[in-house]
């Protein structure tokens, strides 16, 4: 039985595991001679004995959280010992060897898919409500796909932490820097950003990160269309000839934008509206700049929100208060 599993495990993966000196230690060890040759049993259980008299014993599905007889606490050298000299002896499909414990035998997806059985199986149902809780009052996520050149693996960074999916879907090596590690509320929270990331990334292939809002709506509202007629007549009449009316209209875009709950909108918009009342006023000899900024963040957030590169709601701030 080919353990499939333990020969995707790169060395970087291992590192992330478990430290890069207790790596390199059992890399060194294994290039020393001082293992013996792998046994894979019939149900695909891989035992690999050391010199020191240690026997790593690896399970399938199990990963690294195997048993070794060394006694000691979390990951030992002697299982990554195990993996890498059972890499180095493997024999893949095509009768070649796999020859050196560096190279994987396949490469992880860029972006991975992790069904809802999957989510389930890994975490248990207080964990899992935990999430839908969070979920459903709404979160940011950035999601950054995998870098193979890089040995980068694809990652999900949240509000608190960030996960990272060490072997794509492989939901046993996805490894939050939380205090729990695995298995925790944020591996959900991330699973659920790449299902909404993928359809950006499936757009924008050359894209190597998106930001995605979860359980956050916002809609572009009903003001926008006035918002771009009022900054075309500022525009093009200028903001110190736009005479009274213009304060009527900037009042109830900002009725509309309030009402939305867009506080980025209504912001500029009464910078708008405190630069022409001090024009009217002859308060300001020249609040051009002033002006400029305002006029091109509304009509930049306008824009911005309905291409959709952002989420609505970061763009428009309905989440600010």
């Amino acid at each position: 039985m080919l353990r499939t599993d333990l020969l995707e495990l790169t060395p970087a993966v291992l590192t992330a595991l478990a430290n890069a000196g207790l790596v390199k230690r059992a890399q060194r060890e294994v290039e020393q001679g001082r293992y013996g040759e792998p046994i894979v049993s019939e149900d695909g259980t891989l035992t690999v004995s050391s010199d020191d008299g240690a026997i790593a014993t690896l399970p399938p599905g199990a990963g690294l959280d195997g048993s070794c007889t060394c006694g000691a606490a979390g990951i030992c050298r002697h299982r990554l010992a195990a993996v890498l000299r059972y890499q180095a002896t493997a024999v893949l499909a095509d009768g070649a060897t796999q020859g050196a414990p560096t190279r994987a035998i396949t490469a992880p997806s860029a972006l991975p898919s992790i069904d809802a059985a999957a989510l389930a199986t890994l975490l248990d149902k207080r964990t899992l409500a935990a999430a839908a809780r969070q979920r459903d009052g709404g979160y940011l996520a950035t999601v950054r796909v995998a870098d193979p050149d890089d040995d980068q693996p694809c990652a999900v960074e949240l509000g608190t932490s960030t996960v990272r999916f060490l072997l794509g879907g492989d939901l046993r090596y996805a490894r939050c820097d939380c205090i729990r590690r695995t298995a925790c509320e944020h591996t959900a929270l991330a699973v659920w950003a790449l299902d909404a990331a993928r359809p950006r990334l499936t757009e924008a292939p050359e894209l190597d990160q998106v930001l995605v809002a979860i359980g956050v709506t916002a809609t572009v509202g009903e003001h926008s269309g006035d918002i771009r007629q009022l900054i075309g007549t500022v525009l093009s009449t200028g903001l110190a000839h736009t005479g009274p009316t213009l304060a009527l209209r900037l009042a109830a875009a900002r009725r509309h934008a309030e009402r939305d709950g867009h506080t980025w909108i209504v912001h500029l918009l009464d910078r708008l509206g405190q630069l022409h009342a001090a024009i009217e006023r002859r308060a300001a000899s020249d609040v051009r700049a002033d002006a400029a900024d305002a006029a091109a963040g509304l009509i930049a957030r306008s824009r911005a929100s309905r291409r959709g590169a952002l989420p609505a709601s970061l763009v428009l701030g309905t989440e600010e208060r």
